[in-house]
């Protein structure tokens, strides 16, 4: 009998250790769980705007009437002066004017392609499509002979496109 209560003394202190190894491992497991979950979420919101930013340079590339969207550009450059500013904007480059893109003016073909903000600057009308990772848009050159940037693609005379990234096919 003493021999049993031995064995039980010991064995009680060995089945908490186990216990415990399985309760740590249990929960370092759900918070693996937890974390892959997350990493999924990231790459999937990620790979959402991807595809989403690749799907608006298509639009404006291979759907819009490039033609419209220059004259729209030029009634923005005429009408610069009547137009609310964008106090919010913030941006790197000079700007002569920065326009807000809620402005009513702002023709109906520029709004629908929703801008994160239009500036004029030295002759142009610029237009920030993307932003974040992928920044791209539509330069307008209203005043004389158009010096677009590297790496902007004309889509007509005096209408240039601009991507960080590749131009998408069709």
């Amino acid at each position: 009998m003493t021999q049993e209560l031995s064995q039980s003394e010991n064995t009680t202190p060995l089945r908490q250790r186990r216990r415990l190894r399985l309760l740590i491992a249990g929960i370092v497991f759900a918070v693996l769980l937890v974390a892959a979950a997350r990493i999924v979420s990231v790459i999937s919101v990620v790979f959402g705007a991807k595809v989403e930013m690749r799907e608006r340079k298509r639009a404006v590339l291979y759907q819009t009437n490039h033609a419209a969207l220059l004259a729209a550009c030029a009634d923005l450059w005429n009408k610069r002066l009547t137009l609310h500013a964008d106090r919010a904007s913030a941006t790197s480059q000079p700007v002569d004017f920065a326009i807000d893109p809620s402005d009513p003016a702002v023709p109906p073909i520029i709004r629908s392609l929703n801008p994160n903000g239009m500036y004029i600057h030295e002759g142009r009308v610029h237009i920030d499509l993307g932003g974040g990772f992928d920044h791209f848009g539509i330069d307008a050159f209203v005043n004389g002979a158009p010096t677009p940037d590297i790496g902007e693609t004309q889509l007509i005379p005096g209408l240039w496109f601009y991507s960080e990234d590749m131009v998408p096919g069709r």
